[in-house]
């Protein structure tokens, strides 16, 4: 393990369901995020320099996440730390956000930059907010959440964790939680739990009248629509299919989904396109450029981490131009834009690799081992403009 991180856990693995140790909170500076463990770091909004009570306030809200076992600070590979990089920094969020009250947004941009002294391996970054306002939000696709001081603040940091980490949908009726964004909102099948209720799991039942617009289905009351709720077996599992792309060990609660229902590789292989890799994965990352009216390849490298985007920003290209990669023999397009100097990449997914935006890269996903050797061509139209390996 390398240097910079604060309200790091000090963990030992040994089987597949270990038994975690005690952890230890300590400072940013003196450990950094690991590329081979799930890293979640608190960041500092409005609070003036004050580094004791921002501190208290995480470790207090820490302290919360120990009652719910898909965020506990026991999870072996699981790394909470803070940030004080930009604590005197002036705030960056603001309540009422898009005209609702309790909806705390913040700028991404500043939350991230903040939450990277911390190390270059950050999956998910939690903004404190210094307001005792009620309130936060969960960025799904920018693996943001955010919270203020307020007495109920740690339990709205469990909340928005579903939403950034594991991908759950709100399921009160104001959400937007539907079956194509969310695995713990379903129609009246409830495919996603059927397998659970058919093996009598206890508290998982198939409830109508929730998520968007009252018009789907969920699996019990849970965290995901009321604070004082717990995740559940349901939503418990789905949070399992993310430590199962990352984490060499999984928790031990979810061992229990190995002998419930369809077993828990054929329930994590069916919602893979809800739960996208936000894992260790090598990663062949091609910087295309338009340079005096010709397109070319600046830059090919290979990253040990997939980085994914907002996919809105393919709605904010206009002209556009695809090209053409092939690579193990099978080939992908990538949609870039047509503009000098690529501002934005989108693409297309597949089986085990996928084609996400980035603002001046197009990166393919090799697979979640780290030992892949190969070679690569990309194509504008039917001409080779470039042959790389990887």
């Amino acid at each position: 393990m390398k240097k910079a991180v604060l309200l790091v856990l000090v963990f030992s693995a040994v089987s597949v369901f270990a038994k975690p140790l005690n952890y230890s909170l300590q400072s940013c500076h003196l450990k950094s995020s690991s590329p081979d463990k799930i890293n979640i770091v608190f960041v500092p909004s409005g609070f003036n320099s004050d580094k004791v009570a921002f501190q208290k306030n995480v470790e207090n809200t820490v302290k919360v996440f120990e009652s719910f076992d898909p965020v506990s600070p026991a999870i072996v590979g699981l790394e909470y730390s803070m940030s004080f990089a930009g604590i005197e920094k002036k705030a960056f969020c603001k309540f009422n956000c898009s005209g609702i009250k309790r909806l705390l947004c913040c700028d991404v941009k500043t939350s991230k930059k903040m939450a990277s002294s911390c190390g270059p391996y950050v999956d998910q970054v939690i903004v404190v907010h210094n307001s005792l306002q009620y309130g936060g939000a969960g960025y799904r696709s920018k693996n943001v959440a955010t919270t203020s001081i307020h007495p109920k603040s740690a339990l709205v940091a469990v909340h928005e964790l579903g939403h950034s980490l594991f991908k759950l949908g709100d399921e009160y009726t104001s959400g937007k939680g539907t079956p194509s964004n969310s695995a713990n909102c379903q129609d009246k099948t409830c495919t996603n739990w059927s397998d659970l209720l058919k093996d009598r799991m206890k508290a998982v039942s198939c409830g109508g009248s929730g998520c968007k617009g009252g018009a789907y289905y969920t699996a019990g009351e849970t965290i995901m629509k009321s604070l004082t709720l717990p995740f559940l077996a349901s939503n418990e599992r789905i949070s399992c299919c993310v430590y199962r792309k990352r984490l060499k060990n999984l928790p031990a609660y979810c061992s229990k989904f190995f002998k419930y229902g369809r077993g828990l590789d054929n329930f994590c292989d069916s919602v893979n396109k809800i739960i996208p890799p936000t894992m260790n994965a090598r990663t062949l990352n091609i910087n295309l450029q338009k340079i005096d009216g010709s397109w070319s390849v600046q830059q090919s490298f290979i990253s040990d981490r997939f980085v994914p985007e907002d996919q809105a920003l393919e709605k904010q290209i206009e002209k556009k131009k695809v090209f053409k990669v092939v690579i193990a023999g099978i080939e992908h397009n990538i949609l870039v834009a047509e503009t000098e100097g690529v501002e934005y990449h989108t693409g297309d997914s597949f089986e085990n690799a996928q084609i996400q935006n980035l603002y001046s890269t197009a990166q393919i996903v090799l697979g979640e081992k780290l030992d892949f050797t190969g070679r690569f061509e990309v194509f504008d139209g039917g001409e080779l403009i470039y042959r790389g390996s990887y």
